[in-house]
């Protein structure tokens, strides 16, 4: 799970390739060991059994190989977490529709945050709220909009998941596949291993990489301002008393 962030709207990094490793770093993610590693994969939905070379065949294939192998498996637990943080990111989209001031910032985020039901992390308070909860009073919220608060996230947001949707995050991914090949091209195995090896290649350990590399083209990209503010007032009319007349002064601010 990724921290709380900071209380104001700046944004806590870039979104280009070479600043995004460091970032991971101090969130914890970066290094990795190999247990929390499989263990992140194995969360996401991959068999990590598929993952590593059989052990039947470990003995008869180079150790480069096998390095390699453990490279891209680390470069498919980077590309998980970066597409975790695109997610965590677009769901921060309602608190950048603010001016950034920090104290206008603290009271529009718990605003969004109560209106959601969402906790500091804004991941759901409780897994199923009722239609029937009792509306919230309009004292309890404070909200404000801004277009250059909310043009400044966009931008970054939009950038991330593009560069996640390219596989610019992930190069060195497709970069290893090509020095895989060229290990067996250099050092032809037997047959019979080379034969089960591919196997192994093609029918498992591709077919769990297929699935994250699926998932990226899915990563969704943040609203335009006017579709998140009309999203929010959506929220404001279901769960505000009078919610309708508020949602309208909030659309036209």
């Amino acid at each position: 799970m990724l921290p709380p962030q900071p209380e104001h709207t700046n944004i806590p990094f870039s979104a280009e390739p070479d600043t995004f490793d460091q970032h991971l770093i101090q969130l914890g993610v970066l290094p990795v060991s190999p247990h929390r590693l499989m263990d992140a994969l194995a969360q996401d939905g991959l068999n990590i059994k598929s993952l590593s070379v059989p052990s039947h065949l470990s003995e008869s294939i180079p150790q480069e190989y096998i390095y390699v192998v453990s490279k891209l498996r680390f470069e498919a637990y980077r590309a998980i977490w970066i597409m975790r943080y695109c997610d965590f990111w677009y769901r921060k989209r309602f608190e950048f529709l603010c001016p950034a001031q920090a104290n206008i910032y603290i009271q529009h985020k718990r605003s969004v945050q109560l209106l959601l039901g969402w906790d500091d992390f804004n991941t759901p308070i409780r897994a199923s709220p009722s239609p029937a909860d009792p509306k919230l009073p309009q004292d309890l919220i404070f909200l404000r909009t801004d277009r250059c608060t909310y043009a400044t996230y966009f931008q970054f947001h939009h950038t991330t998941v593009w560069n996640t949707r390219l596989g610019v995050y992930y190069a060195r991914y497709y970069r290893y596949l090509v020095v895989a090949k060229h290990i067996l091209e250099r050092d032809p195995l037997p047959s019979g291993v080379s034969e089960k090896l591919d196997t192994w290649w093609q029918g498992e350990f591709l077919a769990e990489m297929k699935k994250w590399l699926d998932a990226s083209q899915k990563v969704l990209f943040a609203p335009s301002y006017d579709a998140a503010v009309n999203e929010l007032a959506m929220v404001i009319t279901g769960k505000i008393e009078d919610g309708i007349q508020m949602a309208q002064t909030f659309k036209h601010a």
